[in-house]
C-alpha cells in the first residue's frame, strides 16, 4: 500500500549497510520508461567511457560481470511483473529489493524472500511521530498524545510523518493536532507543503489518488473491454467498501445481492407494493449481473485483483473477505462530493438489504452475524440512510439486527420506521400499526414491557375500532400484548386474553387452523407461569397429537410442541418424561436441520436442562459446552443466545462444585450483558442474580449481599415492587441474610413476599408455597420451630393435594419439615417423613440422584440424633463412596459427605478415624475453596471438635483461635458462625482448666447472643449451659443452679418439658442438685428425666442410658448402693450391646460401676473393672489420651487402698505425666493427681520406716470416704 514505508526500508536498509555495497542503484520503477531512464543515469554515472552506446541491456550486461558486491533496488514497481523481470541482470555478485504494492510481484521470488509490509507497531509509530516533529528529547512529556495521534492516523508511516512535519513547521503543536486533524482531516491529507521529515514526494491521499485515476483510465479503454469492465466494478467495489466496516466485507454478500436482485426486482416489489424505491432506482451494474442475470464471478474476480495490485484492499483467501486501511476506507470518502456520499449509502445499503433474506436456517443466521459489523458501519454513516423514504430496506437491516441481538440498535430503526410509515400513512394504516407491532417487539427484547404494552394496547384498540374485535389482526395484537402481559408478571390478565383468543379462533377459524394451535401454545405457556401445571400439561399434549396428526410427527412445529409440553414435564417433576421427548426431539432435529440449526441447539440446551435435574451433571456440561462453541462460531461471542449458552454453563459448573468456573463464566457474561444489552436489561439483571448466587457458593456472602440488594432495589424501580421477578430479587436477599446470620432481617423481607404472592398470585401457588417454606426455614434458624411446623404442615397439604404425593417439590417439603421435627425433638416423626422420601426418590429418580442422596443423609442426621449410630454410618458411608464415584472425590457434595461420616464416627467414638476424614476435608476444601471459605472454617472446627474427643486439648485451641480469628475478621464478630466458634473456644479453655479465659469468652458470647438473637433463642439458651458448665467446675454452683432453673423455664415453655434439649437441661440441673446436697430433689428429678425419655427415645437411646447412669450417681450419694450398682450395670450392659465395649460412653459406665463396687468394698470387683477400662482407653485411644488417664487415676486410687502402693505409685506417675501434656499446673484436676501422689508416697515411706500402724478399720473407713470423693469428682 501507498505510504506504508516501504522506500524508507530501502533507504534504513542502504544506512545500515553503509560500506558494504561498492555500487547501489536506484531504478524508479514506476513504468518501464521510468526504468529506462534510472539505467541511463546508471550508464552516465559509470560507463561514459564506455565504446558500446546506451542501451538498457548493456548496462545490465555490465552489472553482470562486476567481480565487487552491488545492490540494485527496484522503487515502486507497482505495473506489471513484466517490466521488473525484462531488467533483471544475471550474475553472482548481486543483491536486488523490490518494493511494490502489487501483490503479484512475489511471482517473480520465492515465498521466503518476499514481505508485506504492514503498519508499524504502536512503540515505533510513537518514535517516527516524535522525531519528525523534533520532540523526541521530550518522548516522556508527549508520548500520550503521540499514542492518541498514532492511534488515529492507524499506524500508517507516510500520514505519521506528515503529521510530524507539520507540527514542525509550527502550525500547530503536539497537543492542538488532533482536534486540527479532525476539522480538516481532506487539507492535511492533500497538503503538499507538508511532504514529511523523509521528503517523501507525494501527500498521504496523492498516493491513493495516483491509483485511483488508473484504474479510471484502465475503465476507459474500450480496446480491452472485459478488463475495462473490471475495472469500472473495481470502481464501485471500492466505492461501496467506503461505507463499510473497514474489515471483513464478505464476498458473499455482493454474490447474494446479485443473485436475488432479479427477485427483489419482481416478487418483493410487488409484495411489499413497490416500496423497495432505493433498489428500483439503483444502476443494475451495481450488482454486477452478466447477461444472463446472473452474478459474474470473473469480472468480481478481476476487480478485486486490480484493487489489490493497487493495494487499496487486502483480500483474505481462506475468509473470502475484503479488507482496506482505515485511512484508505476515509480517502474514498473524502474525496466524494456531498451528493456522491449520500448516493453511495444508500447504494451500499441496497447492497447489504438486497442480500438479505428472512429464512430461519443456518446459513441465514451465519450470514446475518457476517454482515452485522457491516450494517452497524452503514448505520453509523448518518441521517442520509435513516431518513430515506424506502422504511423497508431499513426493517431488512433492522431484521439482521435482530437476529444477531442487537435490540439497542435494533430499536433505534424501528423508531425511525415507524416516525416514516406514520408521515407517510398516517397514524392507522396497516403498515403503520404492523411497525408499531415491530417496535413493541424489540421493546419485550430489550425488557422494556411497560413501552410495549402501551404500543400494543393502542394497536389493538385501533384494529378492534377499525377491523372488529375478531379480525385475525386484532387478535395476534391481544396475542401479542397477552405475551407482553405475562412479561410484566400480569400472568392472570396474560391468561384472560388468550383464553379469548382461543375461543375466537377456534370458533372463526376452526380449532385446527394454526394460529388456533399457537394460541393453545401460549395459554399452555401462561398456564405454567400461574402454577397450573397440570392445566399446561394437558393442553401442551392435546397440541401434540393435534400437530402430529395434522403436520406429521416430524414437523417444526410438532417438535417445538414436544418440547414444550417436555418444559411442562420438567416444572411437574416428570424429568424422565421430559427426556424422554427431549432426546427425539434434539435426533430429528439434528436430522432434518443440521445439528448447527438454532432450533436444534434450543433442544441441545432444554434435554441439558433435564439432565440437571436428573442429576445428570456431567451429561448437561458436555451438550452445553457444545451448545455454547457452536453459538460462538455462528453468531458471535457478544450475541444474547451466546451469553445464555455461557450462563447456562455458568449454572452447571455450579451444580458440578466448580464454584471458580462458575464465576469465571459469570462475571464476562454480566459484562456484556450490560455493554450490549443495558445495566437495566432483565437479562442483565438475571445475570446478576445468578453471579450472586455463586457469590455464596463461594462464601463471598458480602458481595452476595451488595449485588442483590443492588438487584432487589433496580428490579424495585423498573418493574415495580410486586412484580414477580422483585418478589424473587427479596426472596434471595433473605437467603442471604440468612446465611449472614442476619435472620431478623430476613424474617422481615420474607413476611412481605408472602403476603404479596399469595395475595397477587393466590394461596396456592407454586411461588407462594416457596415463599411459605423459606420464610419456615428463617424461623428455623430464629429457634422458632413451632411456627416453622405451622407454615411447613399446609404447604406439604398443599403440594400433596395439588402436585401429588410424588412431586419433587412435595417430597421437598416432606424433608424441610423432617428437619424441623429434628429441631423440634421429634426425631421418630422426622424418621417416619424421611424414610418414604428416600423409597420415593430411590424409586423414581434412581438410588444414585443427587437427591435420594441427599434424603440418604439426612435420614442419617436423624438416625444420629435416634442414636442409631451403626444405620447412620451405613447410610453415611453409601452417600460418600456413590458421590465419589459420580461426582469425584473433590466435589463439595463428597466433601460434606465425608464430613457428614466424621461426625458419625465421633458419636460412635471412632475419634482417630474421625481425624483422618477430617484433615482430608480440610486439606482440600483448603484447596479448592481456599483457607477462608466458610466450608473451609467448618471443616477445621470439626477437627477441633475430634482433637478434644481425642484429649489434643492445645491441637483443638490452636484450631479454634484461628476459625474465630477469620471469621470475626470475614463475617463480623457478631454473625452465628463467629459466635459458635467463640463458643466452642470457650470449651477448650475450659478443658484446658483456663477458667477465667473460658467464663470471660462464654459471657460475651452470652451477651451477644441476648443482645442480637434475642434471651429465648436457642443458641442464647445454649450460651447459658455452657456458662453453667464453667460455673459448675469452677464450684460456683448457686450461680450454676439459677442459670440452668432460667434456661429450663424457657425451654420449656418454648420447646415443651419432654423435647430433647429441655430433658438434657434437666439432667444437667440433677447433677448441679447432687452437688449442692439437694439429694431427694435430684432424685426425683433424675428419676422423673429416665421415665420420660425411655417412654419417648426408648430405654436404648444413648440419651436415655445417660440419663440411668445419672441416676445411680444419685442413689449412691444417697447411699442407695444396691439400687446404683443394679442401675450401672444395667446401663453397662446396654451400651456394651449397642456402642460396643471400646465406647466412651461404655467406658465410662464401667468407671461408674467400679465406684458402686468400691462403696460396697468389692474391692477386687473394681480392680478387675477399672483394669479392663484402662486396658480398652490405652488400647483404642493411646496412653496419652484423657480416658486412658482418667481410668489409669482410679485405678491407681484403688491400688493406693488396698495397699499396693508401689504399684499405684508407678500408676499415679504416668498420669502425673500425662496430665502435664494437656493440663495447666494449677487446674484443680492436676492438683487432685499431684496430691494423691504424693500421699502414697507418704504412704511408702510411713511403711518403710515403720512409723505408724495402720489400722485395718480406719483403712475401710478412709477407702468409703475415697469413693464418696469420686462420686462428688464425677458431679463437678
Amino acid at each position: 500500500m501507498g505510504g506504508i514505508g516501504k522506500t524508507q526500508i530501502c533507504l534504513k536498509f542502504m544506512d545500515e549497510m553503509d560500506g558494504y555495497f561498492e555500487y547501489i542503484f536506484w531504478i524508479d520503477s514506476t513504468s518501464e520508461d521510468t526504468v529506462i531512464q534510472s539505467l541511463k543515469d546508471v550508464y552516465k554515472m559509470y560507463l561514459t567511457g564506455h565504446s558500446t552506446e546506451f542501451s538498457s541491456a548493456t548496462v545490465l550486461n555490465w552489472m553482470s560481470y562486476l567481480k565487487i558486491t552491488w545492490l540494485m533496488i527496484f522503487d515502486n514497481a507497482d505495473g506489471s511483473p513484466k517490466i521488473v523481470e525484462k531488467f533483471l541482470p544475471s550474475g553472482s555478485k548481486g543483491n536486488i529489493l523490490i518494493t511494490s504494492r502489487n501483490h503479484e510481484l512475489r511471482k517473480i521470488t520465492t515465498a521466503e524472500n518476499s514481505m508485506e509490509v504492514t503498519e508499524m507497531s504502536q512503540d515505533s509509530a510513537t518514535q517516527l511521530l516524535l522525531k519528525a516533529s523534533g520532540l523526541f528529547q521530550q518522548v516522556d512529556d508527549y508520548r500520550d498524545i503521540a499514542n492518541e495521534i498514532v492511534s488515529e492516523l492507524y499506524g500508517l508511516p507516510l500520514a505519521i510523518d506528515q503529521a510530524g512535519a507539520f507540527i514542525m513547521s509550527g502550525s500547530c503543536d503536539i497537543i492542538e493536532f488532533l482536534d486540527i486533524y479532525n476539522k480538516q482531516r481532506v487539507n492535511l491529507m492533500n497538503n503538499e507543503t507538508f511532504c514529511g521529515a523523509s521528503n517523501y514526494d507525494k501527500t498521504v491521499y496523492g498516493t491513493w489518488e495516483i491509483s485511483y485515476q488508473k484504474i479510471i483510465e484502465i475503465s476507459k479503454d474500450v480496446t480491452r473491454y472485459d478488463t475495462s469492465c473490471a475495472a469500472k466494478y473495481a470502481l464501485v467495489l471500492i466505492n461501496i467498501c467506503a461505507f463499510l466496516h473497514h474489515e471483513n466485507i464478505p464476498h458473499i454478500m455482493f454474490q447474494r445481492a446479485a443473485e436475488r436482485y432479479h427477485k427483489t426486482m419482481t416478487e418483493e416489489l410487488e409484495f411489499y407494493e413497490n416500496m423497495f424505491g432505493v433498489i428500483r432506482n439503483m444502476n443494475p451494474e451495481l450488482f454486477n449481473i452478466d447477461e444472463d442475470k446472473k452474478w459474474n464471478d470473473i469480472i468480481f474476480t478481476k476487480a478485486t485483483a486490480m484493487l489489490l495490485s493497487y493495494s487499496l484492499i487486502k483480500k483474505n483467501v481462506k475468509t473470502k473477505c475484503i479488507s482496506l486501511h482505515p485511512l484508505v476506507q476515509h480517502w474514498c470518502q473524502d474525496r466524494l462530493s456531498i451528493e456522491d456520499k449520500k448516493i453511495w449509502i444508500v447504494n451500499t445499503s441496497g447492497i447489504l438489504a438486497t442480500s438479505i433474506t428472512s429464512d430461519d436456517t443456518v446459513e441465514e443466521y451465519t450470514y446475518s452475524q457476517a454482515i452485522v459489523i457491516q450494517i452497524l458501519a452503514i448505520l453509523s454513516g448518518g441521517d442520509d440512510l435513516y431518513y430515506h423514504e424506502d422504511y423497508i430496506l431499513l426493517w431488512k437491516l433492522a431484521n439482521v439486527l435482530n437476529k444477531t441481538g442487537m435490540f439497542r440498535k435494533e430499536s433505534i430503526i424501528r423508531e425511525i420506521i415507524l416516525k416514516r410509515v406514520k408521515q407517510i400513512y398516517g397514524e392507522e394504516h396497516p403498515n403503520t400499526l404492523w411497525s408499531m407491532g415491530n417496535l413493541a417487539n424489540t421493546y419485550r427484547q430489550l425488557g422494556k414491557w411497560k413501552e410495549a404494552e402501551e404500543l400494543e394496547v393502542q394497536v389493538w384498540e385501533i384494529r378492534i375500532r377499525i377491523l372488529d374485535k375478531e379480525h385475525p389482526d386484532t387478535l395476534t395484537s391481544m396475542a401479542n400484548l397477552a405475551i407482553t402481559y405475562s412479561e410484566l408478571g400480569k400472568w392472570k390478565e396474560a391468561e384472560e386474553l388468550e383464553v379469548k383468543v382461543w375461543e375466537m379462533r377456534t370458533r372463526i377459524l376452526g380449532k385446527e387452523h394454526p394460529d388456533t394451535l399457537l394460541s393453545m401454545g401460549n395459554l399452555a405457556s401462561t398456564y405454567r407461569q400461574l402454577g397450573k401445571w397440570k392445566d399446561a400439561e394437558e393442553l401442551e399434549l392435546k397440541l401434540w397429537k393435534m400437530k402430529t396428526r395434522i403436520l406429521g410427527k416430524e414437523h417444526p412445529d410438532t417438535l417445538w410442541s414436544m418440547a414444550s409440553l417436555a418444559n411442562t414435564h420438567r416444572e411437574i417433576g416428570k424429568w424422565r418424561e421430559a427426556e424422554e421427548l427431549e432426546v427425539p426431539v434434539l435426533e430429528v432435529r439434528t436430522r432434518i436441520l443440521g445439528k448447527e440449526h438454532p432450533d436444534t441447539l434450543w433442544s441441545m440446551g432444554g434435554l441439558a436442562n433435564t439432565y440437571r435435574k436428573l442429576g445428570k451433571w456431567k451429561e448437561a456440561e458436555e451438550l452445553e459446552v457444545q451448545v455454547w462453541e457452536i453459538r460462538i462460531r455462528i453468531l458471535g461471542n457478544e450475541h444474547p443466545d451466546t451469553l445464555t449458552s455461557m450462563a447456562n454453563l455458568a449454572f452447571t459448573y455450579s451444580e458440578l462444585g466448580k464454584w471458580r468456573e462458575a464465576e469465571e463464566l459469570e462475571v464476562p457474561v454480566l459484562e456484556m450483558r450490560t455493554r450490549i444489552l443495558g445495566k437495566e436489561h432483565p437479562y442483565t439483571l438475571s445475570s446478576m442474580g445468578k453471579l450472586a448466587n455463586i457469590y455464596s457458593r463461594l462464601g463471598k456472602w458480602k458481595e452476595a449481599e451488595e449485588l442483590k440488594l443492588k438487584l432487589w432495589e433496580m428490579r424495585t424501580r423498573i418493574l415495580g415492587k410486586e412484580h414477580p421477578d422483585t418478589l424473587s430479587s427479596m426472596g434471595n436477599l433473605a437467603n442471604t441474610y440468612r446465611k449472614l446470620g442476619k435472620w431478623r432481617e430476613a424474617e422481615e423481607l420474607e413476611l412481605p413476599v408472602l403476603e404479596m404472592r399469595t395475595r397477587i398470585l393466590g394461596k396456592e401457588h407454586p411461588d407462594t408455597l416457596s415463599s411459605m417454606g423459606n420464610l419456615a426455614n428463617t424461623y428455623r434458624e430464629l429457634g422458632k420451630w413451632r411456627e416453622a411446623e405451622e407454615l411447613e404442615l399446609p404447604v406439604l397439604e398443599m403440594r400433596t393435594r395439588i402436585l401429588g404425593k410424588e412431586h419433587p417439590d412435595t417430597l421437598s417439603s416432606m424433608g424441610n419439615l423432617a428437619n424441623t421435627y429434628r429441631e423440634l425433638g421429634k426425631w421418630r416423626e422426622a424418621e417416619e417423613l424421611e424414610v418414604p422420601v428416600l423409597e420415593m426418590r430411590t424409586r423414581i429418580l434412581g438410588k444414585e440422584h443427587p437427591d435420594t442422596l441427599w434424603s440418604k443423609g439426612n435420614l442419617a442426621s436423624t438416625y444420629r440424633q435416634l442414636g442409631k449410630w451403626r444405620e447412620a454410618e451405613e447410610l453415611e458411608v453409601k452417600v460418600w463412596e456413590t458421590r465419589t464415584r459420580i461426582l469425584g472425590k473433590e466435589h463439595p457434595d463428597t466433601l460434606s459427605s465425608m464430613s457428614n461420616l466424621a461426625n458419625t464416627y465421633r458419636e460412635l467414638g471412632k475419634w482417630r478415624e474421625a481425624e483422618k476424614l477430617e484433615v482430608k476435608v480440610w486439606e482440600m476444601r483448603t484447596r479448592i475453596l481456599g483457607k477462608e471459605h466458610p466450608d473451609t472454617l467448618s471443616s477445621m472446627s470439626n477437627l477441633a471438635n475430634t482433637y478434644r474427643e481425642l484429649g489434643k486439648w492445645r491441637e483443638a485451641e490452636k484450631l479454634e483461635v484461628k476459625v474465630w480469628e477469620m471469621r470475626t475478621r470475614i463475617l463480623g464478630k457478631e454473625h452465628p458462625d463467629t459466635l459458635r466458634s467463640m463458643g466452642y473456644l470457650s470449651i477448650s479453655y475450659r478443658d484446658l482448666g483456663k477458667w477465667k479465659e473460658a467464663k470471660k469468652l462464654a459471657v460475651q458470647v452470652l451477651e451477644m447472643r441476648t443482645r442480637i438473637h434475642g434471651e429465648d433463642h436457642p443458641d442464647t439458651l445454649l450460651s447459658m449451659v455452657n456458662l453453667a458448665s464453667i460455673h459448675h467446675f469452677l464450684q460456683k454452683l448457686n450461680d450454676a443452679e439459677v442459670l440452668l432453673k432460667s434456661v429450663l423455664n424457657k425451654q420449656i415453655k418454648l420447646l415443651g418439658n419432654e423435647h430433647p434439649v429441655t430433658l438434657d437441661t434437666m439432667a444437667h440441673l440433677a447433677k448441679i442438685c447432687g452437688s449442692l446436697h439437694k439429694l431427694n430433689e435430684a432424685e426425683s428429678t433424675g428419676l422423673q428425666i429416665c421415665q420420660m425419655q425411655t417412654r419417648i427415645l426408648g430405654k436404648q437411646h444413648p440419651n436415655t442410658l445417660q440419663s440411668m447412669h445419672i441416676l445411680a450417681t444419685i442413689y449412691s450419694c444417697l447411699q442407695k448402693a444396691k439400687k446404683a450398682q443394679k442401675l450401672e450395670m444395667n446401663t453397662l450392659y446396654l451400651k456394651t450391646e449397642i456402642l460396643g465395649e471400646n465406647h466412651p460412653r461404655t467406658l465410662e459406665s464401667m468407671s461408674h460401676l467400679s465406684d458402686t463396687y468400691l462403696i460396697e468394698g468389692s474391692w477386687s470387683d473394681a480392680e478387675i473393672l477399672q483394669k479392663k477400662a484402662f486396658q480398652i482407653t490405652g488400647k483404642f485411644f493411646g496412653d496419652k489420651h484423657i480416658l486412658t488417664l482418667t481410668a489409669l487415676y482410679k485405678l491407681g486410687c484403688t491400688l493406693w487402698h488396698t495397699n499396693k502402693l508401689e504399684e499405684a505409685e508407678r500408676l499415679m506417675q504416668a498420669v502425673v505425666e500425662g496430665r502435664k501434656q494437656v493440663h495447666e499446673i494449677d487446674d484443680p484436676r492436676m492438683l487432685e493427681c499431684v496430691e494423691s501422689l504424693l500421699q502414697i508416697q507418704n504412704g511408702i515411706n510411713e511403711r518403710n520406716s515403720k512409723q505408724k500402724k495402720i489400722n485395718l478399720n480406719i483403712s475401710k473407713l478412709n477407702i468409703l470416704k475415697t469413693a464418696k470423693q469420686s462420686i462428688k469428682h464425677i458431679f463437678k
